[in-house]
């Protein structure tokens, strides 16, 4: 399973990100910020966001979640999904 953390600069992907690395005990964390990986990753994003993530995408609207909260919905559905 592939978890895509999107958002806006400074609302809480990373902490979001950490935390669903510690509850989920044998997950590993990528983190493509660097320009020159994600200038050469563009097709496999762009492939990825055509094939998959507009249709089958989660949405969680994080404007009125404290980060916990966040992490909650986040774990909540991924348990829902996957079962």
């Amino acid at each position: 399973m592939i978890v895509w953390i999107n958002g806006a600069f400074d609302a809480g992907k990373s902490t979001l990100a950490a935390g669903l690395h510690t509850a989920l005990s044998q997950s590993v964390l990528a983190g493509p910020e660097d320009r020159s990986h994600r200038r050469r990753r563009t097709p496999d994003y762009e492939h990825a966001a055509t094939a998959w993530l507009h249709t089958v995408a989660h949405v969680i609207d994080t404007s009125t979640l404290t980060p916990g909260q966040t992490l909650q919905a986040a774990l909540a559905h991924l348990f829902h999904t996957s079962t």
